[in-house]
């Protein structure tokens, strides 16, 4: 399936999904969700250092 198929296809109640762009899609939302979760991760961590290193600093 091509990205424009893909890209072109609007859940209605009218036309269910092929098996394969239903895989395409889900495939697409969770490469999505990992790439957020890894950005989201890299920020808790580097808020959790700064909070850690002001804690200690203020000893």
């Amino acid at each position: 399936m091509t990205p424009e198929e893909l890209n072109s296809y609007r859940f209605t109640s009218y036309d269910d999904p092929t098996d394969e762009m239903l895989e395409a899609i889900m495939h697409e939302a969770a490469e999505e969700v990992r790439h957020n979760n890894a950005i989201i991760k890299e920020n808790f961590e580097r808020n959790l250092t700064e909070v850690i290193n002001s804690a200690f600093a203020a000893q």
